[in-house]
């Protein structure tokens, strides 16, 4: 009985892992190119510490893995509802989002690509990356604002 029901879930996450692949190629979209347009969205609303990691092949859950910090509540809301948003309007939509701005911690899943937008505290505690691991990083942008300078103090 439990062989028969590993065998039908595994079934299920195939067939929806397939679903999800057919709406983003019919999109315009790979695995990558969706999670590097993910990357941009990200820095279009200040997110810091971005870093996208490629799992192909070491993940059975997605092939892409995007972790973020907004600094507030406010921000980790306006993060993941813009990239919710502006993916939405080139027809790509989350399988799932869990967590909500005031846990501090939110995942949006598209399939082939797992979004976590974290508080930094929160992050720093989980440390996410390094169960990744930084081989696997495509991306890393250091988005930490500088302080703005007094052009006429310096």
């Amino acid at each position: 009985v439990r062989d028969q029901l590993v065998e039908e879930v595994d079934g299920i996450a195939e067939r929806a892992s397939r679903l999800l692949r057919d709406q983003l190629e019919a999109c315009g979209f790979d695995g990558e190119a969706l999670a590097r347009r993910a990357v941009e969205i990200c820095v279009d609303r200040k997110a810091t510490d971005i870093i996208l990691f490629d799992v192909r092949g070491e993940s059975l859950m997605t092939d892409f893995c995007l972790v973020c910090s907004g600094n507030s509540e406010p921000q980790i809301r306006a993060i993941a509802g813009h990239l919710e948003e502006t993916l939405g309007e080139a027809g790509v939509r989350p399988a799932h989002v869990d967590g909500v701005a005031s846990s501090r911690w939110m995942v949006i899943d598209y399939g082939t690509l797992l979004v976590h937008v974290f508080h930094p505290e929160l992050r720093r505690y989980y440390q996410l990356e390094k169960l990744l691991g930084e081989e696997r990083i495509l991306v890393s942008e250091a988005m930490t604002p500088k302080p703005e300078v007094d052009p006429v103090t310096g």
